[in-house]
């Protein structure tokens, strides 16, 4: 599997070596620390493009930072070694981020040189255990109150499309979502699901 897929976000660094494969040049120094989306990978020779590069200019993986997105607005990732015991605690897929630990939080203790888990609010700052894969969506079935909204329909509960809402008929009926096709046709389908969005 490839180091970097269609779609993520990176940021970009200017090498100390310009003339590494593919090699850089003096006009791609407009992209160096600048955020990009990768349009497309090329694995035999590691190499992108990005979304926006009229001059398709080709950035090769060891230029580029993935952005992670478990990482909060406002701070930056600094790797930090700790024991294997306390890697351990911390476990596989999370990260530490330095913030106020919330009551139920886990937490790296200093004092105690372990995970603990906070049982009082605190105003002080700490290392809390966070995931760094972000949570699946959720979804829930859509009300009439939804109408206008984008919503995703299926007939079999698998492949997935979306439509704008127009009604949600009463339950006694099979099909009962009904979205507008985009070409003035009502559309009904059997299944429908919108995403619950994620509170700031």
């Amino acid at each position: 599997m490839s180091k970097f897929q269609v779609g993520d976000r990176v940021r970009v660094r200017k090498p100390a070596d310009v003339e590494q494969y593919p090699q850089w040049a003096d006009e791609m120094d407009k992209f160096d620390g600048t955020v990009q989306v990768i349009r497309q990978v090329r694995t035999s020779d590691e190499v992108v493009r990005f979304d926006v590069d009229p001059m398709n200019w080709n950035f090769h993986f060891d230029w580029l930072e993935p952005i992670r997105s478990w990482v909060p607005e406002g701070y930056s990732v600094v790797e930090m070694a700790v024991p294997d015991a306390m890697a351990n605690d911390i476990g596989d897929g999370n990260a530490l981020v330095w913030k106020q630990v919330n009551v139920g939080e886990r937490y790296l203790s200093s004092a105690y040189n372990r995970v603990r888990t906070k049982i009082s609010r605190t105003n002080e700052f700490y290392s809390v255990i966070v995931p760094t894969t972000p949570p699946a969506p959720q979804y829930r079935e859509p009300t009439q109150a939804d109408a206008g909204r984008m919503v995703e329909v299926s007939d079999y509960g698998n492949r997935w499309e979306a439509y704008q809402l127009l009604a949600v008929l009463p339950q006694h009926i099979r099909y009962r979502i009904a979205v507008d096709s985009g070409e003035g046709i009502a559309m009904l389908w059997k299944y429908a699901r919108i995403k619950i969005e994620e509170s700031k």
